[in-house]
């Protein structure tokens, strides 16, 4: 839903291109004497080629050599070779970008089909062409019963030239461009404030506290966004708030909730505080900065999926820096793993009574740890992530044990 807002994601809004390999950029299978892939040299082998300079964007163009031996503009013929779907009775917009060597005017066809039919050819002549690349547009209004085109540049001339072809399109002139710029910051801000409201008033007076902000940061302290945010194996369909709207998100969506319900204790959570330095930093960093503008939060969380082997001092460390906010502080998601494989753990291990020992003493010193650096005032609480091992969530394997919880 909301890479559609964007026009991103495979369903995304914003018009498709038809043409297949529509800057020629793909040279892999081309058939000997066409210059890419999905074009066909009809008129004029060998004075077409792909070429590497020249290039509107992208790699690559196609370079026409015109020898001036004849007027006939079709004795140098480049086509589609396949044919582009269209529905009939809408417009599509047709585009090319071209230059040459000298001033001169080209030649497109439309060849309509009407199912395995071809129909009658369309001649778009006296198209202009200059030492510059410019981009050269046309409509078609597809008639009635045809389903598919094919476009044809008639490149051909009296006058010696080279020509430069690059970006071919054939778009539905009546899909939306994708927005940008401010249009698209402006659309993504409200989706936020929307889901913020909706999901507010849906349980007003039914929860005392609300995760404003999860998991904001990348492990180097970066802001997360599209690109470094870990993905699922074959999804492309991430969204990331911040991605669009930038750091100032944060600072909205804790004054969208504050101005839904007053009374709510208005957190930013996220993982690996006690592990990674700069994602601790960066963290508690953007909370004093939330509190100073006076945004409505009024607590940090630390989830704490930890291992049995975390050093002490770090998670010393974490609680202080926490604790420097000034804000709650709450535990929100603690389980440790006594596997040592960690991440990755191993097939087939059984904890032992001295590895459960230990992770009874690791339990015993993150409780104590944020009792003694965490104010009363500023506890916030403690959740543990589960109640026993066999319903933890880390149980995604039957041949591997991970012993995460007390029970």
């Amino acid at each position: 839903y909301y890479n559609n807002l964007v026009g991103g994601g495979s369903t995304g809004g914003g018009a498709t291109n038809l043409v297949v390999n529509p800057g020629f950029e793909t040279t892999t299978i081309a058939t000997p004497g066409e210059p890419a892939d999905g074009w066909q040299v009809l008129n004029g082998s060998g004075q077409f080629t792909s070429v590497s300079a020249n290039s509107n964007s992208g790699a690559k163009a196609v370079q026409v050599v015109v020898p001036g031996t004849s007027p006939d503009a079709w004795r140098l013929q480049l086509i589609t070779k396949a044919q582009i779907p269209v529905v009939a009775g809408k417009t599509y917009n047709i585009s090319y970008f071209i230059r040459g060597t000298a001033n001169t005017n080209v030649q497109i066809e439309i060849r309509p089909f009407k199912g395995a039919t071809a129909d009658a050819v369309i001649y778009l002549g006296g198209k202009p062409v200059t030492t510059s690349y410019a981009r050269v547009q046309d409509t078609y209004v597809v008639p009635a019963g045809v389903t598919a085109i094919q476009i044809a540049f008639d490149l051909g001339g009296s006058l010696a030239n080279t020509l430069f072809l690059d970006d071919v399109s054939v778009m539905d002139a009546s899909a939306v461009p994708p927005p940008t710029g401010a249009a698209i910051v402006a659309i993504v801000d409200k989706a936020m404030k929307t889901h913020i409201e909706t999901v507010l008033n849906h349980y007003k007076g039914k929860i005392s506290a609300w995760d404003v902000i999860n998991e904001p940061f990348a492990e180097t302290g970066e802001l997360r966004n599209n690109t470094n945010t870990p993905t699922p194996s074959g999804r492309t369909d991430i969204f990331v708030w911040q991605n669009y709207l930038g750091k100032d998100y944060a600072a909205k969506a804790f004054q969208y909730a504050k101005a839904v319900d007053p009374s709510l204790e208005l957190y930013m959570n996220d993982f690996n505080l006690e592990s990674s330095t700069a994602k601790l930093d960066a963290f508690v960093a953007m909370a004093k900065e939330l509190k100073a503008a006076n945004t409505g939060i009024t607590g940090v969380g630390t989830q704490m999926h930890m291992l049995i082997s975390t050093p002490y001092a770090n998670i010393i460390n974490m609680m202080q820096k926490l604790a420097s906010t000034g804000l709650k502080v709450k535990i929100t998601e603690l389980d440790m793993r006594i596997n040592p494989g960690g991440a990755s753990p191993q097939a087939g291990f059984k904890a032992s009574a001295y590895d459960l020992r230990m992770q009874a003493a690791m339990y015993k010193f993150v409780i104590a740890t944020y009792l003694k650096y965490v104010p009363a005032s500023q506890r916030g609480g403690i959740t543990i992530w589960g109640v026993d091992d066999t319903s933890s969530w880390l149980n995604s394997s039957t041949n591997i044990t991970e012993n995460k919880l007390e029970f």
